[in-house]
């Protein structure tokens, strides 16, 4: 291929990528923006999704079985809003970093992932609430599933269509765990689809020798974007209003 023509033929593959994201279509380890609504805070949900059937969960100390139900199904509501809310800048902030590098190609695009994405997760985590990436197939091991996420993401990855999914898991220290899912659009094939440019697989390769985030489709399950919720979060005076 001549060096004009693959400049042509490169130059096309960056403009649809920008176009689809420009339409709402997430960049690489980005999900789309079809985020599910904040749920309500406690105290404004309808009385009968706290009744849950008093032999789900032993009652605290002090308390019936239907209060201790409530009181968790309660901290459950908290830790989602404190989750997404956390997770909004930091998706918002690397969609458009992402869009801003495929301007000058995917490889740019590559590398915002390899190093602003992890900073750009620390500095929007609060000391409450810590946020990042993971997924099973990775490309950067030090996105490595915690213990509690793994479960997760093998029931995301076993469902036919996990977009818009999202899961809140209890933690020993009293916490939450959260995770939302990442499902790859147009863009993202540049870099995880089944056939990359060979300079863009290159690229991959140099950076990632390990990389298994290949050989992906449209509407694949990428990963998830997830938070872990500490229990001074989970304090009705501490809820998204």
């Amino acid at each position: 291929m001549t060096q004009p023509f693959l400049f042509l033929w490169r130059g096309r593959l960056v403009t649809v990528a920008l176009i689809a994201l420009s339409q709402g279509v997430s960049g690489c380890d980005q999900q789309r923006d079809t985020e599910a609504p904040l749920p309500k805070p406690p105290s404004e949900a309808p009385a009968a999704e706290s009744q849950t059937t008093p032999t789900t969960a032993a009652a605290q100390p002090g308390l019936t079985n239907q209060e201790s139900v409530s009181s968790s199904e309660v901290k459950k509501t908290l830790a989602v809003q404190a989750a997404q809310v956390t997770l909004a800048p930091f998706k918002k902030q690397l969609k458009k970093a992402l869009m801003a590098a495929l301007v000058e190609g995917p490889e740019k695009a590559i590398d915002v992932c390899r190093e602003v994405a992890p900073n750009l997760a620390a500095q929007t985590s609060t000391p409450d609430v810590e946020v990042g990436r993971s997924a099973l197939k990775l490309r950067n091991p030090k996105n490595a599933p915690r213990p509690w996420l793994k479960p997760v993401l093998t029931e995301f990855a076993a469902l036919e269509k996990p977009e818009g999914q999202h899961r809140v898991v209890p933690l020993k220290a009293g916490g939450y765990g959260y995770a939302e899912t990442i499902v790859l659009g147009e863009p993202c094939m540049l870099c995880h689809g089944t056939a990359i440019p060979a300079p863009v697989a290159k690229h991959i390769s140099e950076r990632y020798p390990y990389d298994q985030a290949t050989g992906f489709s449209v509407g694949d399950l990428r990963g998830v974007f997830w938070a872990e919720v500490g229990p001074a979060a989970l304090t009705e005076a501490n809820a998204v209003k």
